[in-house]
């Protein structure tokens, strides 16, 4: 499938307004400035989008996070908000008093509320100089700020804007700039609205008007008016008076992304079934309390939706993890890879290269440790773009998961990542 062109979008969503000075660093999430930096250079010649990693946090890690400045109420009412998250999510966020921190929250940096997006706050920050604020690339600064936070603040206000920048965080973009929203806006208005915030035409256009989907992250191209991660907007921007609500909690939707972003250990949902055939009609025996059972852990995983297979002049995805393995010392492991449309229905093997014991597109790769503890860094996986064996053109929105499995018993998924493939119609 070679000199297609590939949209990645990985994991929900928007970037906008972009800062010059600080445009080949980092992507910074905010309510008053967005910005988006391609971390890999294109391809001479490569007629596909450039390749963006996934910015999502592992599942079940925990997240350190740390206040910079203000009072000990103001503190207290983001612990309990961001703490929503974890009810739906696979995260664990631990606030700590000092040392170092994925998430570092200041409420004094300026006048404006904004988070890094994912995984880029472990590593971004933003700091005051005498010239003004900079945004640096390390953690020495602030990640996230609430700059209109006060002790009158009220409740549905402090639950609202924490829950809107902790979604940033975890890699939830922008609803209302969702490809598939419905909003006629009423250009001009929207223009002279902004600059009375002091507002560019070009900052507005990249914050509001422009529409994500077509070569940026996506979700499940559901859009999603009640969403957390949508702006309130007056109805006289917006033709025809359309009323948008102003939602102070997290929808149905945003429940059910997060969740698939972040599965829980129990989640056993759309699992597909392991590439090794064993029989399945014997009972299914108590579950066992282990202490010598295999643990995983993931520390990173990233995907290059550009990969090439040099022996068989492919195109593909590579698939690229970062992992620990205790108790696991001479067992035989997969990694698996299965392939889903956006809404969940499994990809169709029909020639047998790249399928599961269900005949759906999948890849597999298995390993043995080697060590009771074990680390295993830069562990590929390649699968050709042709094995997706996806025959409509255009757009396709699809997503895959990753898991690793013992037998027929899954031990840790990293959830689902989202992308788009464009297919040219010949």
């Amino acid at each position: 499938m070679k000199n297609q062109r590939l949209i990645i979008l990985t994991l929900l969503g928007l970037f906008a307004f972009i800062n010059p000075t600080f445009a080949q660093t980092a992507d910074v999430y905010s309510c008053v400035t967005d910005m988006i930096v391609d971390d890999k250079p294109k391809k001479p010649g490569n007629t596909r989008a450039v390749f963006q990693p996934s910015k999502k946090w592992i599942p079940g890690q925990e997240i350190r996070v740390k206040f910079l400045d203000g009072n000990q109420y103001l503190r207290n009412k983001v612990m309990e908000n961001a703490e929503i998250w974890e009810e739906y999510a696979n995260i664990d966020f631990v606030f700590v008093e000092s040392g170092t921190a994925e998430i570092r929250i200041s409420f004094t940096m300026d006048s404006g509320s904004w988070s890094f997006f994912g995984k880029d706050s472990a590593v971004r920050s933003k700091i005051k100089t005498p010239d003004g604020s900079q945004y640096v690339p390390n953690n020495s600064g602030a990640s996230m700020n609430f700059g209109w936070f006060n002790n009158k603040t009220p409740e549905h206000e402090f639950r609202r804007t924490t829950l809107h920048e902790f979604g940033h965080a975890l890699g939830l973009h922008h609803e209302h700039q969702n490809k598939n929203q419905n909003i006629q806006w009423n250009e001009e208005a929207v223009y002279a609205y902004f600059a009375k915030q002091g507002w560019s035409r070009e900052k507005t256009q990249s914050q509001v008007l422009k529409r994500y989907g077509s070569d940026r992250e996506i979700s499940n191209g559901v859009y999603d008016p009640l969403s957390i991660m949508h702006y309130y907007y007056p109805p006289e921007l917006i033709k025809g008076g359309l009323k948008i609500k102003q939602n102070t909690e997290l929808s149905e939707n945003d429940k059910a992304i997060i969740e698939e972003m972040y599965p829980f250990d129990d989640d056993t949902a759309t699992v597909t079934k392991p590439p090794i055939n064993q029989p399945t009609n014997q009972p299914t025996p108590p579950p066992v309390i282990q202490s010598n059972a295999p643990i995983f852990s993931f520390s990173d995983v990233s995907v290059d939706f550009e990969g090439y297979n040099e022996q068989t002049e492919e195109d593909g995805m590579v698939f690229t993890s970062d992992f620990n393995v205790k108790n696991g010392l001479k067992q035989k492991f997969t990694m698996a890879i299965y392939f889903y449309t956006a809404n969940g229905t499994p990809l169709k093997d029909s020639n047998k290269k790249f399928y599961s014991a269900n005949g759906n597109v999948s890849v597999f790769k298995n390993f043995t440790p080697a060590y009771t503890s074990a680390v295993f860094k830069k562990f590929e996986v390649f699968i050709p773009y042709d094995e997706l064996e996806i025959e409509e053109c255009g757009e396709q929105k699809l997503k895959y998961s990753i898991g690793i499995w013992n037998g027929q018993k899954r031990i840790i998924s990293t959830g689902y990542t989202y992308f788009s493939l464009d297919i040219p119609c010949e």
